[in-house]
């Protein structure tokens, strides 16, 4: 969830040397979580069905866990009546993120990308059966879905991109 409470972030920091110092941690939050997940693909390529149950019960009880942001009790600020939304608001500038946009970020982004990652997991490590059967073979890309949804929370601006020739995410380039 590193990688999306960075993306989420950016979106709000003013100040630039925080702006800079997140982009270059939501880059290396990218690059870990893509290689979590080849790892994952790897330990399922080599360990089959069982590995492949093992991941999904780990991700099915890690996201059990996340709470709705509905379910948080209210701060002890706001049940005193004090303006947390301002001060919150205030922080937010400073890349601050409150609980409850950290909850919501778990339980939607967080939640759906992990769902795309996995079916993307599974439907690549059924494709030795496909390659036997000389249908298609579906391509393994956690990059793609990692970055549609990292510049999603950043504001639907593109804060890393990639190509075909290169899958390894960057900061867009910029025109001169």
């Amino acid at each position: 969830m590193g990688l999306m409470y960075g993306a989420r972030q950016l979106a709000t920091v003013r100040d630039p040397e925080i702006k800079q110092i997140l982009r270059k941690i939501i880059l290396e939050e990218c690059t870990h979580s893509i290689l979590a997940w080849s790892a994952c693909k790897w330990a399922v390529e080599k360990g089959g069905r069982s590995i492949l149950a093992a991941v999904t019960n780990a991700l099915a009880s890690a996201m059990s866990r996340v709470k709705e942001p509905t379910q948080l009790q209210p701060s002890q600020d706001s049940r005193e009546g004090k303006a947390v939304p301002e001060e919150e608001s205030a922080w937010a500038k400073y890349g601050v993120l409150p609980e409850k946009t950290m909850r919501s970020i778990e339980s939607n982004q967080g939640s759906k990308t992990i769902g795309k990652l996995l079916a993307a997991l599974k439907a690549s490590t059924s494709d030795q059966k496909k390659e036997e059967e000389g249908k298609e073979k579906q391509q393994w890309n956690p990059v793609e879905i990692l970055l549609g949804a990292v510049n999603s929370l950043a504001g639907k601006r593109t804060i890393l991109s990639c190509s075909s020739a290169d899958p390894t995410p960057s900061p867009p380039h910029k025109k001169k």
